[in-house]
């Protein structure tokens, strides 16, 4: 009955030396200095790679919608169709409310602080499609509100 205990503690052993070797291999040697790919000096001829994409804070023009249905666009109320954004194939249905987030005209594209592009509308509401962590096709709208005060738990703002 002894020999399960010590055949399971020798496993966890096993796996955690595995771990740890699998996790030092990644990374770099200390006896130089650590430069990234993206630190690293380009090709002749070839801008520098920006490791981090830039947020937009205009808008850039839209593409002419289509006015017929095209596989794999995205289908807005008002009969139109547009390009899925964010390395998406197909776009997947996306919903507007009539009162919570009514749908307007797309005016623009815009970029967020993480990367992601949107289709900016006329009354401020933005909508977009991406791919989850599991690779599925999402769509997202965004109506932006103005920020609300904090009101204090405890009477006195203590």
């Amino acid at each position: 009955m002894r020999r399960t205990p010590l055949l399971g503690t020798l496993l966890i052993v096993a796996v955690a030396v595995a771990a740890f070797v699998w996790w030092r291999q990644d990374r770099p040697a200390s006896d130089g200095p650590v430069t990234s790919p993206a630190a690293a000096t380009p090709a002749a001829g070839q801008p520098p790679a920006d490791p981090q994409p830039t947020p937009r804070t205009a808008t850039v023009p839209v593409p002419e919608p289509a006015r017929e249905p095209v596989d794999g666009y995205i289908a807005f109320p008002d009969g139109t169709f547009l390009p899925p954004l964010n390395g998406v194939e197909r776009a997947p249905r996306i919903v507007f409310h009539p009162r919570l987030v009514p749908f307007a005209k797309v005016v623009g594209i815009e970029r967020d602080a993480q990367g992601r592009d949107w289709y900016v509308h006329e009354n401020g509401v933005r909508s977009t499609t991406y791919l989850d962590a599991t690779g599925k096709a999402i769509g997202d709208v965004m109506k932006p509100a103005e920020p609300k005060p904090m009101v204090d738990d405890v009477p006195g703002g203590r």
